[in-house]
């Protein structure tokens, strides 16, 4: 594999892969539920968005991060509170969607980084 494209894989694999494993081992291991993915995106999207260098999609993590925090709060309220689960089905359908995007262009910005400008993903990968 080409230095270039040995970069880009590198970095997929630790920015964008690795910070998914829990809710991938638990989606193996029983059901995902609303409450884990929507706490995992949460976190996946802001960790995501602070390993980029580009403002905007650090923006746009945080704000859908913030989202899913909010989302996570208020399945969680309603579960205490006995509330009817409505909102359940549209909150995984909108927490993957903010997942598949913000790992979409973060894949196109690292493509940019590491195949494009050559930059290093680490230095001990010359």
């Amino acid at each position: 594999m080409g230095g270039k494209l040995r970069h880009f894989a590198v970095s997929i694999l630790v920015v964008i892969i690795f910070p998914l494993f829990p809710i991938l081992i638990e989606g193996l291991v029983s059901e995902i539920t609303i409450l884990s993915l929507t706490l995992t995106g949460a976190i996946y999207c802001i960790s995501v968005g602070t390993s980029s260098r580009e403002f905007y999609l650090l923006l746009l993590a945080i704000f859908i991060s913030m989202l899913f925090s909010f989302l996570h709060g208020f399945i969680y309220q309603g579960q205490i509170l006995g509330a009817e689960k409505y909102y359940s089905q549209h909150c995984y359908i909108v927490t993957i969607i903010g997942i598949i995007l913000i790992t979409l262009l973060h894949i196109i910005e690292r493509y940019v980084r590491h195949i494009s400008e050559g930059e290093l993903f680490y230095q001990r990968f010359k």
